[in-house]
């Protein structure tokens, strides 16, 4: 019997954040996002804050390259 190891719960919390506000800035999914909503995802996705690099350490990526390349994708829309 093989045993498939799950991951890491605090792991997967951390790649929840992150699906939400990729969710609520409009990248997933194709419902109507609330304006505030969208600019506190962006903000959090994009300002680097002590929040947007502790979960992007959980997830053993380094925060700036995560960040750049979130910025760059949202420039494109």
């Amino acid at each position: 019997i093989t045993h498939q190891r799950r991951p890491d719960p605090f792991k997967r919390l951390a790649c929840g954040v992150f699906t939400q506000a990729l969710r609520d800035c409009g990248f997933l999914g194709s419902v109507p996002i609330d304006r505030k909503v969208k600019a506190e995802a962006i903000s959090f996705l994009t300002s680097g804050s002590s929040a947007f690099r502790f979960w992007c350490h959980a997830l053993n990526q380094h925060p700036e390259t995560v960040r750049s390349e979130l910025k760059r994708r949202l420039a494109r829309g």
